[in-house]
């Protein structure tokens, strides 16, 4: 009897492991399911509040007002009214066929942002944010920006896409659109990995310290060695800006890049029309 009520024991206990062992899956999977429901949550909150973004404060430019055979923005930007809701907004960042569609920041340091939207409210994609040591008139030799690599292809999702030719070739340009009008179009000349302990994180940089970005970056190009693929070749006067994003590094030692040489700015141009009027009065 003894040995019968020891199997018995034996197989309740047995029945007892079973139904805590599928407790405990039930709860990981429910668990599971709630921080994907979670995550999906917030990056579709994220998704709608810079559609909404886009949509209130930007329209296509059809060029009203500007001269035939002048350069324009492809897209027309209400900074005033933005800026109204945070002073802390220097301008939009626009990139043609892709969700890079934003208002640029700046904070006091480079954290910020990192987790705040325009509004300064809490948003886990947070913001794209220029790197708070450069002028934010985007007059430095040398800017940074800075923005989530979101795994929903939002705020720098987009930015692995320029890992292929034919797309960089198709999308080789930067919008920044700035206070009063002026705007920056800047032509892409790298895609490659940096490392942040490299000169990529230097801001802003002296004249030595650029000219060794310039050769770094060379060097470090995806596509330094494709013949077909004709990029520019910035020199020691330019201006030039990177697009940093987080990669699958988990010791996060690296961030992936995009750089871009600036090939039109809007004053320059107006000043230039202004002397020409000035000459002819």
């Amino acid at each position: 009897m003894s040995e019968q009520k020891e199997q018995r024991e034996g197989r309740e206990k047995k029945r007892l492991l079973i139904i805590v062992l599928m407790l405990c899956c039930i709860i990981v999977l429910l668990f599971s399911g709630y921080q994907v429901i979670k995550i999906l949550a917030a990056y579709h909150e994220a998704e709608a509040f810079y559609e909404d973004a886009s949509a209130t404060y930007t329209h296509p430019n059809v060029g009203n007002g500007i001269k035939e055979g002048k350069e324009r923005p492809p897209i027309y930007v209400d900074l005033e009214e933005l800026q109204e809701k945070n002073e802390d907004i220097i301008g939009w960042i626009y990139m043609e066929d892709t969700v890079v569609d934003y208002p640029l920041l700046q904070g006091t340091n480079n954290y910020y942002y990192l987790d705040k939207t325009y509004e300064k409210k809490y948003l886990a994609s947070g913001s794209i944010y220029l790197d708070s040591r450069n002028e934010s008139d985007m007059t430095d030799s040398y800017s940074i920006i800075y923005g989530h690599n979101m795994r929903n292809h939002t705020m720098f999702g987009d930015l692995d896409w320029f890992m292929e030719e034919e797309y960089l070739k198709g999308h080789p340009y930067i919008y920044i659109l700035l206070p009063k009008g002026r705007w920056l179009k800047y032509e892409i000349f790298s895609v490659h990995r940096a490392g942040v302990e490299e000169i990529t994180y230097e801001a802003p940089l002296k004249k030595s310290e650029f000219k060794e970005l310039l050769k770094l970056s060379k060097e470090q190009n995806l596509f330094r060695e494709n013949k077909s693929l004709t990029l520019p070749t910035p020199k020691s006067k330019d201006k030039v800006i990177t697009l940093s994003t987080c990669t699958e590094d988990r010791a996060q030692m690296e961030r992936f890049v995009l750089q871009a040489v600036l090939i039109y700015d809007s004053a320059a141009e107006q000043k230039s029309d202004d002397e020409k009027k000035d000459k002819k009065s």
